[in-house]
């Protein structure tokens, strides 16, 4: 165990073996299943001589440490009713405070109304494991960036596949868009997409602006009645970064006056009252913006998913 620990090559998230223990600690718990579920059995209950590495085969004790930890993985979920089968991974909604009591801001874009009336709300309070998962998520993203390790996806998105990043949660920094960048180009047979108000976050800008030029990743602006257009938004020195450039926007309304707010140009609206049918919005100025199908009101649109609806995706 101590040699363990020795080794400066050794992710920090191994040292958990020796300070916390075995498998109690959730984020090692998680990382361990990214690699594999049966060569990993022996490590997680302590039998460190026999335990396999699932990347390489050697012995824990004995490998390569450096070879082998060059990534971190994130564990990705199954689709949902909405989505369809489309993988997908999030971090917690708004923030969270961790076993230190430092608060973790992970919606840093966020605006009141979105952060009051977040969806994921329910989620959380319904079950109890989804915020856990969630935080472990953030850690292993924040551990990648800490060690200058490679962000990776578990299992491999296939070719051809479509993964969502962030059902809850958001692109909390650029670092860590970064890291993301190069993962999506790493994957570059598989297509992503993300859902985002960290574009009016001053230091985030330049980073959104390259994750969203990427051929095989779109990157939907969110806005709502507290966030104006993105060609609006001004920068620090007095530029307009986004103005004039094709960019595919989705408004949250939360009532029916919210339509005042709308430009005519959104690629999607999101309803919270769902049970008037507006399959489509009408603006003064003639536009016309489709409604997600399940929100729309349409009883026989209720059931329609994002992998055959397609409005959002890239």
């Amino acid at each position: 165990m101590e040699r363990l620990t020795k080794n400066e090559n050794f992710l920090d998230i191994l040292h958990l073996v020796a300070t916390e223990g075995l498998p109690t600690h959730p984020i090692l718990k998680v990382a361990l299943h990214a690699f594999s579920t049966a060569d990993v059995m022996d490590l997680e209950n302590g039998n460190l001589e026999y335990a396999l590495c699932a990347d390489c085969g050697l012995n824990w004790p004995d490998r390569k440490l450096l070879a082998c930890s060059e990534n971190v993985y994130i564990p990705t979920q199954s689709g949902n009713t909405k989505l369809g089968p489309i993988r997908n991974w999030s971090t917690p909604n708004v923030g969270f405070t961790d076993s230190a009591g430092i608060y973790r801001r992970t919606c840093p874009g966020a605006s009141h109304l979105c952060s009051k009336e977040c969806y994921v709300h329910n989620f959380v309070r319904r079950y109890s494991h989804v915020l856990e998962s969630q935080i472990n998520t953030y850690e292993l993203i924040e551990l990648a960036i800490a060690h200058n390790r490679n962000l990776r996806l578990s299992p491999t998105p296939k070719a051809g596949s479509i993964t969502r990043g962030h059902v809850s949660g958001d692109l909390h920094s650029s670092e860590y868009v970064y890291k993301l960048i190069e993962m999506i180009k790493h994957y570059a047979d598989a297509k992503f997409y993300f859902y985002t108000r960290s574009w009016r976050v001053d230091s985030m800008v330049q980073s959104i602006l390259e994750l969203s030029s990427l051929p095989n990743c779109r990157v939907l602006f969110s806005t709502d009645r507290e966030i104006p257009d993105p060609r609006e938004y001004v920068a620090p020195d007095g530029t307009r970064p986004y103005e004039g450039l094709d960019i595919p926007t989705a408004f949250y309304m939360s009532n029916s006056e919210d339509v005042q707010y709308m430009t005519g140009e959104e690629t999607i609206v999101f309803r919270n009252n769902r049970r008037t049918e507006q399959r489509s919005i009408k603006l003064a100025n003639g536009a016309v913006d489709p409604v997600c199908p399940p929100e729309n009101g349409k009883p026989e649109h209720k059931h329609i998913q994002c992998i055959t609806c397609r409005i959002c995706l890239p």
